[in-house]
């Protein structure tokens, strides 16, 4: 079901109530349609109106977004320093800027409408399933091969990773 069409969103009207929808559909990283913006907006932030108006209009009990820290961007901290949660958020993608943009408008409903929500700010997550590029794969499977394993990314870039069943437990602490 692609719910960034009007059609296919009206699916959603005749579902009774629910108790909780985690919301992980859409463009799931900035590797995904990297030259697309106008579907990743589609999808990632269009494509939740519907789900959103599910549980405006009641039939959610509570809402959990699954979001990304890439709405943060590289952090422009003068002097350096981690980044808070706090921080004034940064993209510098496309993908960043949409899922900011999604957890905009849920903030949104959050205010109007009193809709229960929260986001999740996904680091980068690794583990059984997950199929586009991942260092961490890389490196276990050279480890495995005996092979050395080469890093593609400049020596001041820093990663995030959690490992997904840490990130289902925080689902379900949501």
């Amino acid at each position: 079901l692609d719910l960034s069409k009007p059609a296919e969103g009206t699916a959603l009207r005749d579902i009774a109530l629910i108790d909780y929808v985690l919301h992980a559909g859409g463009i799931s990283g900035f590797m995904v349609e990297p030259n697309d913006p106008a579907r990743i907006f589609s999808v990632n932030v269009a494509g939740s109106l519907p789900i959103l108006e599910l549980a405006r209009t009641g039939r959610v009990r509570r809402l959990i977004l699954c979001s990304s820290i890439m709405v943060y961007g590289p952090g422009r901290k003068s002097g350096g320093g981690e980044l808070l949660e706090e921080d004034y958020p940064e993209p510098i993608s496309v993908y960043g800027a949409s899922k900011l943009a999604l957890e905009s408008l849920m903030n949104g409903y959050v205010g109007q409408f009193g809709l229960d929500a929260v986001a999740l700010r996904l680091s980068h997550v690794y583990g059984p399933g997950r199929t586009t590029e991942c260092f961490i794969r890389e490196m276990i499977t050279a480890a495995l091969r005996g092979s050395p394993c080469t890093v593609a990314q400049a020596s001041n870039s820093s990663r995030q990773y959690v490992y997904i069943e840490d990130v289902c437990d925080s689902v379900e602490l949501a």
